[in-house]
């Protein structure tokens, strides 16, 4: 088991079909690996939240997290800036 949640957000990310791309975009390794094509390339911020959303979908459903039903009392949806 890993010592930080690092490693395992990393694992769970590989497992979403996200492009390689924005996975190294994610969690930051674009610059500082040393991979020069990926200085090259950035992705658009939509991309990216695309990605981020896809892995924070997979973690809810390996936790088995349910989300509520929209339209009820206690829950507000944030709305995306642009």
């Amino acid at each position: 088991m890993p010592s930080t949640p690092y490693p395992a957000l990393v694992a769970v990310a590989a497992q979403c079909e996200i492009p390689l791309v924005a996975l190294k975009q994610l969690i930051a390794h674009s610059a500082a690996s040393g991979d020069v094509t990926m200085g090259y390339v950035n992705l658009p911020l939509s991309e990216l939240r695309r990605a981020a959303q896809k892995v924070c979908d997979r973690i809810k459903e390996l936790c088995g997290i349910e989300m509520p039903e929209t339209g009820t009392d206690d829950v507000v949806r944030m709305e995306q800036r642009a």
